[in-house]
């Protein structure tokens, strides 16, 4: 699946704050309210989309997960597969994998 590409921000407007004045928020409306403008419309919408992502992520590594389970269930009922081998296999390729980080 193609992932939808991402809201082009809007440039934001008001007092410029943080470091070297690159980032700006408006100017509080009466009694400390804050006004919605374009540039927190903009960081909603690429919020919503990566929660979007994350989920798509999350369902595809969760479906994954599961045929993975029922493919080793079915190996080890076949006697194809020795469970203990697999589970020690795995845990040394995943130490492997972090010491290279």
């Amino acid at each position: 699946r193609g992932l939808p590409a991402a809201p082009t921000p809007t440039p934001p407007r008001g007092i410029p704050v943080g470091p070297r004045a690159q980032h700006t928020v408006e100017e509080p409306a009466r009694s400390g309210e804050w006004r919605s403008t374009e540039a927190v419309g903009a960081l909603q919408a690429e919020v919503d989309l990566l929660r979007r992502q994350l989920q798509r992520a999350y369902e595809a590594l969760r479906d994954a997960n599961i045929a993975h389970r029922v493919l080793l269930e079915q190996l080890q009922a076949a006697g194809q597969l020795d469970g203990e081998a697999y589970q020690r296999a795995v845990k040394a390729r995943i130490e492997h994998a972090r010491r290279r980080r």
